[in-house]
């Protein structure tokens, strides 16, 4: 057992939403459900996000909710679907040891610029700025990914481009299946 929890990897996801609770079927047939549309998207990024070693994410909307009374670092968003707004999560740096915490806040603003170039669609700077963010900490698997997506980006002009994080896996994943 020992091995198998070596390779497991865990990740905690804190959102708040709306959930739609009820009963369905009729008389001795009746079982209770409960639904929310937001948690259906974000099931979808939590492997991709547990093999990047992400060890707590917070969406947006429980930030709001419960303040910033610990260090997070906003890494990307989901697409929140068709008609639905994007969900943007933040990495909860407490869940790390004091030198990975420490390393990763070092390195935030330049990940931020990143971000925001990545953003920008200026793919060549922000592969650049990704690069430096993993010379700061080579750890850092997020970084690594948009790293590669921006290289992605550059070798094939005519690609579409997706800001969502993991979107380009996740459809991949999800068309693979069709």
């Amino acid at each position: 057992t020992k091995e198998i929890l070596r390779n497991t990897s865990v990740i905690m996801m804190v959102h708040q939403a709306m959930y739609h609770y009820g009963v369905s079927g009729v008389q001795d047939m009746m079982t209770p459900y409960m639904y929310c549309a937001e948690e259906k998207i974000l099931d979808r990024y939590l492997e991709s996000l547990a093999k990047a070693g992400v060890g707590v994410v917070v969406t947006e909307q429980t930030l709001m909710n419960i303040g910033r009374g610990f260090s997070v670092r906003y890494f990307g968003f989901v697409s929140g679907g068709e008609g639905a707004d994007n969900i943007k999560l933040y990495e909860c740096l407490d869940a790390y040891t004091e030198g990975k915490r420490k390393q990763m806040k070092n390195s935030n603003t330049v990940f931020q610029n990143a971000l925001r170039l990545f953003y920008a669609n200026d793919f060549y700077q922000a592969r650049n700025t990704f690069k430096e963010v993993l010379r700061m900490d080579e750890q850092d698997e997020i970084a690594r990914w948009y790293l590669f997506h921006c290289e992605y980006q550059l070798n094939r002009n005519e690609a579409e481009v997706f800001h969502g994080l993991f979107e380009n896996v996740i459809r991949d994943r999800e068309y693979d299946k069709v």
